[in-house]
């Protein structure tokens, strides 16, 4: 009869400095790659600890109090943290992934990093995915002020911290999430293939992938619409203040004429 296990998924940060962790690991290490640190707290527990900021926790008890510990070796910490529940169901006939479940046909570490990786990515992306919809909110309240008043109530500075975001973000999902790539254990695995397809399936990791891309390139495109707006208004007072100073130099020039 098929065992359940519990799988939970925690966003604790944007990065995790898995060096750090490795030097005095808080429980032994079971594996590690080179995005990936795998832990064993005891017996069929695990914790799987990767570098773009997210921990999942299986078979561990207490696991968000076991995550708060792990806030140490984070960067960027978020500070409330982004969870997600699952369950894995050990020794069924075949493979499948469901809407409350992902059953294995035996105990594999290899199908326990897959399933890992796919809810660390996607408690990840939900972070991301937050991140991007206060973004939008603010340029909704700058494009409603510019429409209503006429007025651009926002400062240049603010404009760039907004750009420094969202490259932040596009870097931390090409380069550190891999959303794109495969792991490797896949390539010499069908069936390990089969099963990370389907995972990735069920959390829609592609479509929420294209979602964020889609909006993080109409935020930069905002930011620099606004930015040239800023930029014009400043080059016209500019010229303004020249040709000012231009007409009093010549008022002066003539009154020193008629003196």
């Amino acid at each position: 009869m098929p065992q359940t296990y519990s799988i939970n998924a925690f966003a604790i940060g944007r990065g995790m400095d898995l060096t750090r962790m490795l030097k005095k690991p808080p429980f032994p290490v079971a594996e590690k790659e080179r995005n990936l640190v795998v832990l064993q707290p005891g017996g069929e527990s695990y914790i799987f600890a990767f570098s773009f900021g997210a921990l999942v926790f299986f078979n561990v008890k207490n696991e968000k109090k076991v995550a708060g510990s792990f806030r140490k070796y984070a960067h960027a910490v978020i500070p409330k943290l982004i969870r997600e529940d699952y369950s894995v169901a050990i020794g069924n006939e075949t493979d499948a992934v469901t809407f409350d479940e992902v059953r294995i046909k035996e105990f594999s570490l290899d199908k326990l990093i897959l399933i890992a990786t796919v809810l660390a990515q996607s408690v990840s992306v939900e972070h991301i995915e937050n991140v991007v919809e206060t973004v939008l909110h603010k340029f909704e309240r700058i494009n409603l002020n510019l429409e209503r008043e006429s007025k651009l109530r926002v400062r240049g500075s603010d404009l760039i911290k907004i750009l420094g975001t969202t490259n932040l973000i596009l870097q931390q999902i090409l380069s550190r999430l891999s959303l794109l790539d495969k792991p490797d254990i896949t390539w010499d695995s069908p069936e390990l293939e089969t099963l990370f397809g389907h995972m990735r399936k069920m959390y829609e990791l592609d479509d929420r992938f294209r979602a964020v891309e889609f909006k993080l390139d109409s935020i930069q495109d905002n930011s620099k619409a606004l930015l040239s707006i800023l930029q014009t208004r400043r080059s016209e007072r500019l010229e303004i203040i020249i040709v000012a100073l231009i007409l009093i130099e010549v008022v002066l020039f003539v009154y020193e004429l008629f003196r």
